[in-house]
C-alpha cells in the first residue's frame, strides 16, 4: 500500500496526485485544487520560515462524505491533520461501528437509564475535526472537546460555532487537577506537556473525574484520547 510517509522528498506529491479522484469525490474539484495548492505552499516553506509563518489565512472546505464544513489554517500542520482525518478517513471505523455498538441490546441493557444522554469526550481535540465529524454522523448528543493549546483552541471554537451541544474546554488533561507547561515542536499538533508549578504554567489541567462531575455525565459513550504521550499520566491513578 502506498504510504506518503515512506516516500522520499518531493516524491510525496505523487501520493496526493494519485489520490485526486478520491479527494474530488469528498471535497469537490475546487476544494481539491485549493487543498493541493495549500499542501504545495506548506511543504515548500523552510522550517525557519515555517516557525515564523502567519496563521491568519483560513481555508474553508466542505466534505461531501461527512456533510461537514471545516476551517483550517493555511501554512500550518492543520493541512496534515485534515488530510489524515477528513481525506484519509482515519476515524471511519468509529463512524461505521459506533452506531451498532450503541444500539446493541446488551450495551443498552447495561445502562442504568436507557434515556441517558449519549456523550463523547474528545481529549486532544486539536481544531475539532474529529468532534465535528462525530457530531454530524453519529447519534451523539453532547461532546466535551478538550484542547490545551491556545491557537488550536481558537480554531476549535471557530469550527464549533453554532454547535450548542459541543462544550469546548481550554484545559490540559492529567491524572489530577494541576498545572502544565506546553512544549512545542514547531507544529500545531504533537505538543507535549510537563507538570509544573502554577507560576510556570501555560494551562490548567483537570482529571477525568472533574470533567465527569462538572457536566453531570452518567455514561461516556465514546472516549477519544490523542494527547501526545500523556496517556500514561492520564491513566496512572
Amino acid at each position: 500500500m502506498l504510504n506518503k510517509n515512506n516516500l522520499p522528498g518531493k516524491t510525496k506529491y505523487l501520493y496526493y496526485i494519485l489520490k485526486i479522484p478520491n479527494y474530488i469525490s469528498n471535497i469537490g474539484a475546487i476544494g481539491t485544487l485549493q487543498f493541493i495548492k495549500t499542501v504545495i505552499e506548506y511543504r515548500s516553506k523552510t522550517f525557519s520560515h515555517f516557525q515564523n509563518k502567519q496563521q491568519n489565512s483560513i481555508l474553508n472546505l466542505h466534505s461531501k462524505k461527512y456533510n461537514v464544513d471545516f476551517k483550517i489554517r493555511k501554512n500550518t500542520s492543520d493541512i496534515e491533520v485534515f488530510g489524515n482525518i477528513v481525506l484519509e478517513g482515519s476515524y471511519d471505523f468509529v463512524i461505521k461501528n459506533l452506531p451498532d455498538i450503541m444500539n446493541n441490546a446488551e450495551y443498552t441493557d447495561n445502562l442504568n437509564n436507557k434515556t441517558t444522554e449519549k456523550v463523547c469526550i474528545d481529549l486532544g481535540a486539536n481544531t475539532g475535526l474529529f468532534s465535528k465529524i462525530i457530531m454530524s454522523n453519529v447519534a451523539i448528543e453532547k461532546i466535551i472537546a478538550v484542547e490545551p493549546v491556545e491557537s488550536n483552541f481558537h480554531m476549535l471554537c471557530e469550527n464549533m460555532k453554532g454547535k450548542g451541544n459541543v462544550i469546548c474546554l481550554q484545559k490540559g488533561i492529567w491524572n489530577k487537577n494541576t498545572f502544565l507547561k506546553i512544549v512545542s515542536n514547531g507544529f500545531e499538533y504533537g505538543f507535549t506537556v510537563q507538570e509544573v508549578s502554577q507560576s510556570e504554567a501555560d494551562v490548567e489541567a483537570v482529571d477525568m473525574k472533574s470533567i465527569i462531575d462538572s457536566f453531570n455525565i452518567e455514561k461516556i459513550n465514546l472516549l477519544k484520547v490523542d494527547i501526545e504521550g500523556s496517556e500514561y499520566e492520564l491513566f496512572d491513578d
